[in-house]
């Protein structure tokens, strides 16, 4: 009797322990994130007007002292305006239908390689690293008399005109130093030189104004903090500058040709003017952008030279590591000529990230540029971080391409070469690539043919 109970209970106990339902193995690995690491940002901050009324196209300018006229480029859309319009029967809510349903998880932050080598409080500053050991000593003398506020003082026993040209080297190394307009006199007196630094407004104003460009420095910082990657605060400013800075025009006429340029429009031609105010030409754009990379501590320079359509320029290049790149942030904003010379209102990326060659297309350097940097690292093009370069074209790898990196009403991509670009052009211009490819939504097409690049406008 217990003999056949223990039995009965143990077949029981056999059943109940075959009828839970055994969890069913995944063997398949993870599905890797849609987002590559470099993955594009949402434009900071609030756009700016439309073209016309403050915004209009990246291109340089041609200054008053320290400006720069913007370069036109050629449109190459095949339309002879560079532009080419893909039409559709639906109206612009159908470019939502395209990305309706699509969603993905935030992917975890990539690891921040750029991380270790930011140096805050710690940049380099090219033209004093050039300079002899001799010229050093002088440099640093001015710039302290400079940083204490002064604007005459002497110098003892030095060469006087050498003297006046390290004021220029002192302007661009310092972003800083917003008021110092670079130009200098001297008086040479019992074997003694006494430097006048020129300013762009009187000193006593400056305690203020600098108040308020730390105030506004520290503002764009923390909201480009809140992007994971070094990478990506960079690319947050390049786009915060482009869409909160409008090309000073007024400067720009005003001095071609008015001695007086730099003191009827004292802040154009600075940090100040770009980041407080909101204007200025590419001298602005510059150094605005030169002082934000040495905050995050990132190695920035300011390089001047001429365009070969005209003007003097300006534009920056950053050490990320062992490479050099060059950014143009007045040729990425719409509100300078070269951008509208070219149908574009919407900023863009052309000239972030890019090399000597690249930059060079369009220009020279200034006779009197001490430092010039080797530009050849493409790793951190913006187009290749961001996963917007596309090596061979295919409707379908552009379609793919877009649902993850467009960027509002924009969509734009760089090819690996002439021949892809070539070959997407003309798919989007003469076939049904480009009719898929917005979803029925009406649509625009530019080309930057300089860099390959093609950028769809969403209407």
């Amino acid at each position: 009797m217990v003999f056949v109970i223990g039995v009965i209970m143990c077949f029981g106990l056999f059943l109940l322990i075959a009828s839970r339902k055994k969890p069913t193995q995944n063997n398949n690995p993870p599905k890797p994130s849609d987002s590559a690491p470099g993955a594009s940002k949402a434009t900071p901050g609030d756009s700016r007007p439309a073209p016309g009324a403050s915004k209009s196209a990246p291109g340089a300018s041609k200054p008053a002292p320290g400006a720069s006229r913007p370069v036109p480029a050629s449109s190459g859309s095949g339309t002879g305006k560079g532009e080419a319009v893909i039409r559709a029967l639906s109206d612009g809510a159908a470019v939502q239908n395209i990305l309706s349903g699509i969603t993905k998880a935030p992917a975890p932050p990539a690891a921040d390689e750029l991380a270790a080598l930011v140096r805050p409080g710690n940049v380099r500053r090219f033209n004093y690293e050039t300079l002899p050991d001799s010229e050093k000593q002088l440099y640093s003398i001015i710039l302290r008399n400079i940083l204490e506020m002064k604007t005459t003082f002497s110098l003892g026993y030095s060469e006087p005109e050498r003297a006046a040209e390290l004021v220029r080297y002192i302007r661009d190394d310092h972003p800083e130093i917003f008021w110092m307009n670079g130009g200098a006199s001297y008086v040479v007196r019992d074997m003694k030189t006494t430097l006048t630094v020129s300013t762009f407004f009187d000193i006593s104003l400056v305690p203020e104004k600098k108040r308020r460009l730390e105030q506004k420095i520290t503002e764009i910082l923390n909201a480009a903090r809140a992007c994971p990657r070094i990478y990506d605060q960079m690319i947050w400013i390049h786009d915060y500058i482009a869409n909160h800075c409008e090309y000073h025009y007024e400067a720009y006429r005003y001095g071609d040709g008015h001695d007086d340029c730099l003191t009827k429009y004292p802040h154009a031609f600075g940090a100040y003017g770009c980041l407080v105010e909101g204007k200025a030409v590419c001298a602005g754009y510059t150094r605005g952008f030169q002082i934000l990379m040495h905050r995050l501590g990132i190695s920035c320079g300011f390089i001047g030279g001429v365009m070969k359509s005209g003007g003097v320029h300006a534009w920056n290049y950053v050490q990320l590591g062992d490479e050099f790149y060059y950014i143009d942030l007045t040729h990425d904003d719409p509100t300078s000529e070269a951008v509208r010379d070219r149908h574009q209102d919407r900023m863009t990326h052309c000239y972030c990230m890019i090399t000597t060659e690249e930059m060079l297309r369009s220009r020279r350097y200034a006779d009197d540029v001490i430092f010039v940097p080797d530009c050849r690292g493409t790793r951190y093009n913006y187009y290749v971080q961001n996963g917007l370069y596309l090596e061979r074209y295919s409707p379908e790898a552009l379609q793919k391409m877009m649902r993850k990196k467009r960027n509002g009403d924009i969509f734009e991509f760089r090819c690996a070469n002439r021949s892809v670009f070539e070959t997407a052009k003309n798919a989007l211009l003469n076939s049904g690539d480009g009719y898929e490819l917005v979803g029925g939504a009406k649509a625009s097409l530019m080309t930057e043919e300089a860099f390959n690049v093609i950028v769809i406008r969403f209407q």
